[in-house]
Formats: structure tokens, C-alpha cells, sequence
């Protein structure tokens, strides 16, 4: 299988805990919960699925099992989990690189500092 191999100019987003919203009635009782992803996380999504839209060729297999090298570059030494910023490029990538996540038998990330290039390096072999 080929390698697919792509930059995202853009800044990593971590993966945050999904946020939840009660909606209470006139007598203060809960009638509706509902759980969101944050709008910031749900936009580097977005977006970091377009770079791989962009990059694959109509020879791929989203067949596993897939090793994944994810080097990411912040604008800031802002504390960021490591394992944040892959889950939120794994879950971006669900459908489109692979069916799911689940998928990927081997991962490899790196995180440094790049203030005037923040990016998402991501290379994934089959």
C-alpha cells in the first residue's frame, strides 16, 4: 500500500472532554441533557480532514492495519497532553483514511514549538 503523507498549515487543537447542557423546565426539572463536541475542536476537525481529502489518492485502502506518525508544531509552549492532539487527528480521520480508528496498530507523535509555522505533520502507512 502506498503512503500517505500530508501538512496541515494549521494550529493543533487538542481533544477536549465533550461538553453537556441540561435544559430545565418552568419547574426546574430537567427534561433535556444533550452532549456536544466544543466548537473549536469540531472546526480543527474539519479542517484537518480537508488537508487529507486532499492528499489521498483514489488507490487507497482504508483496510488496516495502519502505523501513524503525527508530528505536531504549536505556536505556543501553551501545556498541551500529547495524547490529546492525536486523539482529536485519529477521530478526524475516521472515514476518510480509515473506517476507524481502531484501525491504527501503531502510533508515533512528536510536539515542539514552531511560532511562526504551526502545523500538523501526519504520515500513515498501511
Amino acid at each position: 500500500m502506498p503512503e500517505l503523507s500530508f501538512v496541515a498549515p494549521i494550529e493543533p487543537v487538542p481533544k477536549s472532554r465533550p461538553r453537556t447542557v441540561s435544559v430545565k423546565d418552568r419547574a426546574g426539572r430537567v427534561r433535556r441533557v444533550s452532549t456536544y463536541t466544543p466548537k473549536r475542536c469540531k472546526d480543527f476537525e474539519r479542517d484537518l480532514s480537508l488537508y487529507a481529502i486532499r492528499a489521498i489518492s483514489a488507490a487507497w485502502d482504508k483496510a488496516g492495519p495502519f502505523t501513524v506518525r503525527l508530528d505536531f508544531f504549536c505556536r505556543t509552549a501553551r501545556r498541551v497532553d500529547l495524547d490529546n492532539l492525536c486523539k482529536a487527528v485519529l477521530d478526524a480521520l475516521n472515514g476518510i483514511v480509515w473506517d476507524d480508528d481502531c484501525d491504527v496498530t501503531q502510533l508515533s507523535a512528536t510536539k515542539d514549538i514552531d511560532r511562526e509555522n504551526p502545523r500538523v505533520e501526519v504520515t500513515v502507512n498501511g
